[in-house]
């Protein structure tokens, strides 16, 4: 593990950068902010995409030798939504940094907020009206946003996820232009030439599921009573982290080569 420290005016930074398998001039980044905005969803700070980030780091270490190519995953201070300068953002560092070491990459796969799930009908919002005729009305998926130009690579991850994962993954592959969201950390990669996707729980647009209380006065109470940490399904967030392992395992070999049965059986005992 190392630190690229990020010097700015408001004070100094680090992004905490983990490297997996041998070195190779292309590699497969996974990163997640660790700041937090102050806004009614994010009261876990993107706390699940950390987690999720940690729990590969240990699963993929378990096997770093077999890795097909060097993994680098990044822990980032300063998202792109938290800084008024983009340029002193952890992601656009070291992005940056990839593209002046002449690093190819394989993929950028950015985690912000993947901890909340709903089944209830109506718990998902969408930003276009249309997209209710595509999408689930049950926020119980993760998302994975692209842009048309990495069509194929969102495909292909798509593949290797679903050969593991039991968790619902649906995706939108569209005009940059037209990527609207507050979570931009691998735009910032896009800048660099390089192709990038977010997945997420699609934060606002799912509410959260009610706290479950009890009758009368206890009832009260556990409204007025907020544990942020009671929000996040950790179950499916341990099928994202499958799904993920898998990702990678498979980003050396062709999309359509299949897992063999003792590696499904044996991260699935794991996880």
């Amino acid at each position: 593990m190392r630190y690229q420290y990020i010097n700015t005016l408001a004070g100094n930074y680090q992004n905490v950068i983990l490297n997996l398998g041998a070195d190779s001039k292309e590699v497969f980044v996974i990163g997640a902010h660790y700041d937090a905005e102050n806004s009614s969803h994010d009261t876990e700070g993107n706390a699940s995409g950390v987690s999720a980030l940690i729990e590969l780091a240990r699963q993929l270490s378990k096997n770093a030798e077999k890795l097909p190519l060097r993994v680098v995953l990044v822990a980032y201070p300063l998202s792109s939504n938290q800084s008024s300068r983009i340029e002193t953002t952890g992601s656009y560092i070291h992005a940056e940094s990839l593209k002046d070491s002449g690093k190819e990459v394989r993929l950028m796969v950015s985690l912000d907020s993947v901890g909340i799930y709903n089944s209830d009908k109506q718990s998902q919002k969408h930003p276009y009206n249309f997209m209710k005729l595509f999408y689930p009305e049950q926020g119980n998926y993760i998302n994975l946003t692209g842009r048309l130009t990495d069509f194929s690579e969102v495909r292909q991850l798509k593949r290797s996820f679903k050969r593991v994962s039991k968790l619902p993954l649906y995706s939108q592959s569209i005009p940059q232009n037209l990527l609207g969201s507050k979570s931009v950390d691998h735009q910032n990669y896009w800048k660099m030439g390089y192709p990038a996707v977010l997945m997420s729980d699609t934060a606002e647009l799912r509410t959260k599921n009610e706290p479950k209380g009890g009758k009368g006065r206890s009832a009260s109470k556990s409204k007025l009573k907020h544990v942020p940490e009671n929000d996040i399904d950790y179950e499916k967030v341990a099928m994202l982290v499958q799904g993920l392992y898998q990702v990678v395992m498979d980003s050396g070999e062709p999309a359509n080569k299949p897992l063999i049965a003792e590696q499904r059986k044996g991260l699935s005992a794991e996880l």
